[in-house]
């Protein structure tokens, strides 16, 4: 075959293998696009990324929370739920707490309150049209409602969170009605005649500034009125007859009476002021009369107290309804009279806004009264007014519980405290009185603290009256609605207060005897802690850590190793004590101002020995001492200063060969080298090792003196002699 067929056939062969590599060539040419395609994404991300990351590096202050893309809504939860942290008592280590204890329990129509706030969240998009006629209606509706409830003939009302914004607001329409130009001309149409605006001396002192200070007025026009001091009324009422003394003179010396603050249940005692003769006055003067307190509640009873019937004809009240109701997120209300309603929109006196976030602020309890209905309302409202008449009248039964009633009027405010007269004591003096003051005041506090941690439903406050004098106050209109208080729980927390009561005069009658019974014993001594609710307190301490074990000897970490020695041994004692008396709390105390660790003794019962307990206290304290090991731990010092002694005197001697020189101490050369050189002669005469101090000091004294003496010099001069160790 010639060359020319075979290259044929070659070529036939090549021409038909030619669409298996064409088939082969368009699947590269597919997995090409593929892979340019994945590389220009990853590029264009990449590029991304780098453009983000250099924004992100020009703003370094950007919150962790804040960066990147945003959290999930599970972590976010998670941080809500750290947020909502009770802080732990130290007291609650030795206390019972309630099973049941949680922050709070809904009340049966809680939950409409809480569905009412998505609503308004959803309404609150819709266009600014549809929206007015929505929120005319729910505020319309609430505030007649809320005038038909509390008897408060034409009146209109105003929603707020926050509970001085009504006040204020109020105080600018008293303003305007004595000052019609002052929306126009300001400060310059009040300074002829200032305006002057009345807050009792009970009142918050905060409150009045921020009135004034809202409203832009200097501080004389604050005025404090005085309260009863004479014994004719409560110390946390108004005087009346002050009251009206001092506007008369305000108004002889051109000044304008202008508003007055009054308080149906004052913030910390729950007094109420006298509104039948306050509304006399206020009408003499035409003084705009505000009130505000829990006890306004009680108007919306069926049968309302005789002192509270007469709110219904001041200007304006506070409401807190959602308080006295149990209706969480709820706003507070002003109930005001529009007597002027020109006058209402220059004081911000209007519920209807143009904003959507507050239009539609009265719809909470819009829904909740609607569901709640009259019948409900006057029970929540006259429960809680009858939880604390129950308080009140067994705590009356219970022997030094000091009550803080306001006699003649009745108050849903319950202010109390333990007190023992002095009159009890044989010591009388000013110094004593207040030592019982201070000691009272620990009580108390402890009384609350073991209150709150063991009954959580009862919700109490720790409140000062009285230059500093700790009080307890219940408030059921403030807390009942949410945390279901019931007349079980009343008295569940008085049988309580009555055990604790009895626990605390025990122990106080048993400090006397147990000091001295304590003092009698050896190695036990007393602290006296005169600001706390305990029995007492007390270490034992072993002879050998009172007295040194060598008279004179000062060894490093001595205190340290006797503290320690002394926890040790205290500690066995507590462990052993707390087993035999289960039922008292001990406690070990490393105070600051304790040299050493002490044992505290909380409250005891009549059928404390304290002679009993005294003897086992030093029994076990005993039979816990180990000489042995605590001298030992001395012997390893006084080993190691000796070691330290040996070591400075080698080396004296052997700077002292060197000096001598090598010569001096080979044989025959050396007693050659002397007598042709005689060697000079030595200073030092000898060493001493001072025990006392663990160092060498010279005998060039003793060999002087033929005597040994160790001086040492204390701050009172006297000198102190010891022998030393000859070395």
């Amino acid at each position: 075959m010639s060359k020319t067929d075979e290259f044929e056939k070659m070529i036939a062969r090549d021409m038909r293998r030619m669409p298996l590599l064409f088939s082969g060539f368009d699947e590269l040419e597919k997995q090409l696009k593929t892979c340019i395609e994945e590389v220009d994404n990853l590029t264009k991300a990449e590029q991304k990324e780098k453009i983000i990351n250099e924004m992100r590096s020009r703003r370094n202050d950007v919150p962790k929370e804040l960066y990147g893309e945003g959290q999930s809504l599970t972590t976010i939860l998670e941080d809500v739920n750290n947020l909502v942290y009770i802080e732990p008592d130290p007291y609650e280590e030795f206390l019972k707490p309630s099973p049941d204890r949680v922050l709070f329990k809904n009340a049966d129509f809680a939950n409409t309150a809480m569905l009412s706030h998505i609503i308004t969240t959803y309404l609150s998009v819709l266009d600014l049209s549809l929206l007015k006629p929505v929120s005319k209606k729910v505020t319309k509706e609430t505030t007649f409602w809320l005038c038909s409830l509390f008897e408060f003939e034409k009146g209109s009302a105003i929603f707020h969170e926050e509970m001085l914004d009504g006040i204020v607001k109020c105080g600018l329409m008293s303003i305007l009605k004595h000052f019609p130009d002052y929306s126009l001309n300001g400060y310059n149409s009040i300074v002829e005649k200032p305006p002057i605006f009345y807050v009792s001396a009970a009142t918050p002192s905060g409150y009045g500034s921020f009135i004034i200070s809202q409203l832009g007025l200097p501080a004389s026009c604050l005025y404090t009125l005085p309260t009863y001091q004479d014994g004719h009324g409560s110390t946390h009422c108004i005087d009346v007859k002050a009251f009206a003394s001092i506007a008369k003179e305000h108004k002889e010396q051109d000044m304008v009476p202008c508003f007055l603050l009054a308080h149906a249940g004052t913030l910390v005692a729950g007094h109420t002021d006298n509104f039948e003769e306050l509304l006399d006055i206020c009408d003499q003067y035409k003084i705009w009369l505000h009130i505000e307190g829990h006890n306004v509640a009680t108007r919306a009873m069926y049968s309302p107290p005789s002192s509270i019937r007469t709110i219904s004809k001041a200007n304006s009240l506070t409401l807190v309804i959602r308080d006295w109701l149990g209706i969480p997120g709820a706003p507070v209300v002003t109930l005001y009279k529009d007597t002027d309603p020109s006058l209402a929109v220059p004081a911000g006196l209007t519920a209807y806004t143009s904003s959507s976030s507050t239009c539609l602020r009265a719809m909470p309890l819009w829904l909740s009264l609607r569901q709640i209905g009259m019948d409900k309302i006057n029970f929540a409202i006259q429960s809680n007014a009858d939880l604390s008449q129950q308080i009140t009248a067994k705590l009356t039964l219970i022997d030094n519980i000091e009550l803080k009633l306001q006699i003649g009027c009745v108050s849903a405010v319950v202010v109390f405290r333990f007190h023992i007269p002095s009159s009890k004591f044989i010591a009388d003096s000013e110094a004593f009185d207040q030592c019982l003051v201070v000691w009272e005041n620990s009580v108390n506090k402890m009384l609350y603290r073991m209150l709150c941690i063991e009954h959580p439903k009862v919700v109490l406050e720790m409140i000062p009256l009285d230059g500093g004098v700790c009080y307890l106050k219940f408030s059921p209109m403030q807390s009942a609605q949410l945390r279901r208080t019931i007349p079980d729980d009343v008295h569940d927390i008085c049988n309580k207060i009555k055990h604790f009561v009895g626990l605390v005069v025990d122990t106080k009658e048993k400090q006397e005897v147990f000091n001295r019974t304590l003092n009698d014993q050896t190695n036990v001594q007393v602290e006296i802690r005169s600001d706390e609710c305990e029995l007492g307190c007390f270490r034992y301490v072993p002879e050998y850590c009172i007295k040194p074990i060598v008279e004179g000897l000062t060894i490093p970490d001595h205190d340290e190793k006797v503290c320690n020695e002394i926890d040790r041994i205290n500690r066995i004692i507590l462990d052993q004590i707390s087993k035999d008396y289960p039922d008292i709390h001990f406690k070990m105390l490393n105070e600051q101002s304790f040299k050493h660790c002490s044992i505290a003794i909380g409250l005891i019962t009549r059928a404390f020995d304290c002679s009993l307990f005294a003897e086992k206290v030093f029994k076990i304290g005993k039979e816990t001492e180990d000489v042995s090991s605590f001298v030992a731990s001395f012997g390893d010092v006084v080993k190691e200063m000796i070691q330290t002694a040996t070591i400075e005197l080698q080396n004296e001697q052997m700077n002292q060969f060197w000096e001598e020189g090598l010569m001096r101490h080979i044989p025959i050369v050396g007693s050659m080298y002397s007598w042709l050189l005689p060697p000079t002669p030595s200073v030092v005469k000898g060493r001493s090792f001072d025990l006392a101090h663990g160092s060498l000091e010279s005998t060039e004294f003793t060999l002087q003196h033929h005597m040994q003496v160790q001086e040492a010099t204390f701050p009172n001069g006297q000198l102190l002699t010891s022998p030393d160790v000859e070395e």
